[in-house]
């Protein structure tokens, strides 16, 4: 589609086919990514085993969100749990909890996102509620699972002290939960112009404005680090 001098994609009609690739005049289009089986992503990870053995890493299951692929994860898991891998899944936690369960028992280490306590609000940022993904968030942090929690700060949007508190009374009976504070950052804007879409109106934190919302996690008694 052109929009005066400028080649965008309608996102009305689009159907993600990637026919667009093969005619676009600039080259700009790019096919990233491709299927593989889980046999193959093993393969992949296994190359680097000595690297692992040697760090003390591992695999890492991110995305997107690697639970929304539910039973193709849980296979990974268990593959890279018999090839004995240290087992890392990122999530934001949005998924059955029977389902999650299964997840949990073939993980070493959660990096769980926590955007907003309250359910309605959290609905209004995100599109679901977050009823099922604080009850999955809780069944890790009682699992032997080591979790760290990610809290994506934005500005006048879960910074209040309300939600903070909320956050910290949740958290506190889990003395072995680690929380990273991610603040919100214009790093995509250059993301946003070339998808055609209209940035969000947020300003990324002055220093002196960050330090007071992160003092805010300290007085209500959560010890939290910038990541």
């Amino acid at each position: 589609m052109r929009k005066g001098d400028k080649f965008n994609r309608d996102t009305a009609t689009c159907t993600d086919c990637g026919a667009c690739v093969s005619v676009c005049p600039s080259k700009a289009r790019t096919i990233t990514g491709k299927e593989m089986s889980v046999e193959e992503v093993i393969t992949v990870v296994k190359k680097d085993q000595l690297f692992y053995n040697n760090s003390g890493g591992g695999v890492t299951f991110g995305g997107g969100e690697p639970v929304s692929s539910i039973d193709y994860l849980l296979e990974l898991l268990q593959a890279a749990y018999d090839a004995g891998l240290h087992i890392c899944v990122d999530t934001c936690g949005f998924c059955a909890e029977d389902r999650f369960k299964r997840v949990i028992e073939r993980t070493d280490l959660f990096l769980f996102d926590c955007k907003h306590m309250d359910p309605e609000k959290h609905k209004e940022m995100t599109g679901v509620d977050n009823v099922q993904i604080l009850a999955n968030l809780r069944q890790a942090l009682e699992s032997k699972a080591e979790v760290w929690v990610r809290i994506p700060l934005m500005p006048g949007q879960n910074d209040s002290e309300e939600n903070i508190a909320a956050m910290a009374e949740f958290l506190r009976p889990y003395t072995r939960v680690k929380v990273n504070v991610l603040p919100y950052h214009a790093f995509g804007r250059n993301k946003y112009a070339a998808l055609n879409l209209e940035y969000p109106a947020l300003q990324a934190y002055a220093p002196e404005a960050l330090k007071a919302v992160m003092a805010l996690f300290e007085k209500h008694g959560l010890k939290a680090e910038i990541a």
